[in-house]
């Protein structure tokens, strides 16, 4: 669980392709590199920060010795890699790319480095616990990359949640088969859409889960609520950065195959996982955090909930990018209302200003809804699968509304 991680820069205005890399590694006479994990991380105060992205189990492409240290071997040995390492349009943006490597015969290997000089920061040294700051070192490796132009994205990257690496406090029992469910909140800002592409869960056990349970729950006066989506997934990615109460401490990301598009309000993850042996999950709670949402918790199932009274913080993240949506502040000028939601088979729409056009579309982004399904103020919507879908009403006057009703 050892890492040792070297800082790269990519410049303001540039994105980066990171295509491989050449590290050389000391080992004993006779051994090699049987594979290695790559691991990504954010900067965090000059020092490796959470996890961006980790690649398993990667084979080295080659290994070649040039020369030895007292009775080591070295070899500049090489790993295709194949990340993207995202720039931001006006600043340069840090990375740390970390390597944890397994020889042939699980003996120590070192990865070389030289005081001569600096490049960037000084490396850093994660003992399976802890970072720590290598003052004076500088590894000895080269990040092969492709840069271009920065191209942004759809919208500003945003995340809500809490990440720590330093604090756990408690942890919560989320086994896939019981009835205890714990549910973190978060809330997605006025005027805005959020397109949720990632989540984090960080989990506290001896295995790594195999499997997991991600319901996105709808707000009902402050706790969880029906169920907008489900996603069932194994982790996409497991790192392991600590240990707690005698277990490693995993950090887990799911990047989902389809993203989940949510308009402004309060949001909940539901999380249930499972293990290939059975063992008990444990999702993380820490002191340390700023989510205000108080996290909600569950002894029947998801049927009824309560507040946690511990004062914690659930280890977690929703992350995806954040648009401004143009008009749904606009109710009072436009004298707009529709209702019910959650509907059944009619959505009934009123308006000062006339309406020109009404859209519907699910979380895909397909549209599914168009005025051919709109007559005299009544949207039909009984063909619709039951989920959540984003409305938008275009009027007369050139102003829009956009709002998000449950179908049932």
């Amino acid at each position: 669980n050892r890492v040792v991680a070297q800082d790269v820069v990519v410049a303001a205005g540039k994105d980066m392709e990171l295509t491989s890399i050449v590290a050389s590694l000391i080992m004993s006479a006779g051994v090699s590199v049987q594979n290695a994990d790559i691991i990504v991380y954010e900067n965090n105060g000059g020092m490796p920060g959470a996890v961006v992205t980790t690649l398993t189990d990667v084979v080295p492409v080659s290994s070649v010795s040039t020369g030895t240290l007292s009775t080591f071997t070295v070899y500049d040995v090489t790993f295709d890699a194949n990340v993207t390492l995202s720039g931001d349009a006006s600043n340069d943006t840090t990375y740390w790319v970390g390597l944890s490597v397994l020889t042939n015969d699980a003996s120590n290997l070192f990865w070389e480095f030289s005081t001569a000089a600096l490049v960037g920061l000084p490396q850093a040294f994660y003992d399976g616990n802890t970072w720590a700051s290598q003052a004076g070192r500088e590894g000895v490796y080269t990040f092969n990359a492709e840069c271009t132009d920065h191209e942004g994205t759809t919208g500003p990257d945003c995340s809500f949640g809490d990440i720590t690496t330093t604090s756990f406090d408690n942890a919560y029992n989320i086994e896939g088969s019981n009835a205890f469910h714990t549910a973190a909140g978060f809330e997605v800002a006025e005027n805005t859409t959020f397109t949720m592409d990632t989540i984090t869960v960080d989990v506290n056990q001896q295995e790594v889960p195999n499997t997991a349970t991600l319901v996105i729950r709808e707000d009902v006066n402050g706790t969880p609520g029906g169920a907008i989506e489900t996603i069932i997934m194994a982790p996409s990615s497991s790192n392991i950065y600590g240990s707690a109460f005698g277990d490693p401490v995993y950090h887990l990301t799911f990047d989902l195959a389809t993203p989940v598009v949510l308009p402004q309000g309060n949001y909940w993850l539901d999380a249930k996982m499972s293990t290939p042996s059975g063992q008990t999950v444990w999702w993380l709670a820490s002191s340390e955090g700023s989510n205000p949402i108080i996290p909600q918790r569950s002894t029947d199932g998801g049927v009824t909930w309560e507040p946690d009274t511990n004062g914690l913080y659930l280890i977690f993240s929703v992350s995806g990018s954040c648009d401004a949506v143009v008009g749904i502040d606009d109710n009072a000028y436009n004298g707009f209302t529709f209702y019910p939601n959650p509907v059944d088979n009619v959505l009934y729409l009123k308006a000062d200003a006339g309406i020109e056009s009404v859209s519907g579309f699910n979380i895909l982004g397909q549209q599914v809804i168009n005025n051919r399904h709109f007559n005299s103020g009544q949207v039909d919507v009984s063909h619709l699968p039951a989920g959540a879908y984003l409305f938008q009403v275009k009027f007369t006057n050139g102003n829009q509304e956009t709002f998000r009703v449950l179908k049932k």
